[in-house]
């Protein structure tokens, strides 16, 4: 989802191309632009590009298809497999971009993850890619998380 809101503009754009309603909506983006910039931007254990995910793990498609409309929609709500190659909005050159992953993530291998820090490579954005074993998927952010964030290095 963050990468959606990294990549608003786009999207709501596409989502108003489709629309019957046709807004013009750049004072609106102007004043969220104006009010929100992230410096610091956590990535855990995620799910990058739906496209590549269904490659990988055909089976996750039974929750995905409930999440989109139509392979259209999971294309375009995807940065990386559609290829958007915008600046992301709301953050700065300053911005760092947190990325961690757990290597003994039992729902998500570190594709997911090696995806995404090439697509950042790729844009010019820098990046801290973080990896070790935090335990499972959701060890690194749940309830009863196992990892606890000490400034930007997890520990256990």
């Amino acid at each position: 989802m963050i990468l959606q809101l990294l990549h608003f503009r786009k999207i709501i754009e596409l989502g108003l191309k489709y629309s019957e309603q046709k807004e013009d909506v750049q004072e609106l983006f102007d004043e969220i632009e104006s009010k929100v910039v992230f410096t610091k931007v956590i990535f855990l254990d995620g799910i990058y590009d739906v496209v590549e995910l269904l490659n990988e793990y055909p089976d996750y498609a039974s929750f995905v298809n409930d999440a989109f409309v139509s392979s259209d929609h999971i294309k375009h709500a995807t940065q990386l497999s559609f290829n958007y190659r915008e600046p992301f909005s709301l953050v700065t050159t300053k911005t760092q971009f947190l990325i961690y992953q757990s290597l003994q993530d039992e729902l998500l291998s570190i594709k997911q993850t090696q995806l995404f820090v090439s697509y950042l490579a790729n844009m010019n954005l820098g990046f801290s890619l973080h990896t070790g074993n935090w335990g499972e998927h959701e060890d690194i952010y749940g309830k009863d998380r196992k990892v606890i964030f000490n400034g930007d290095v997890p520990t256990e």
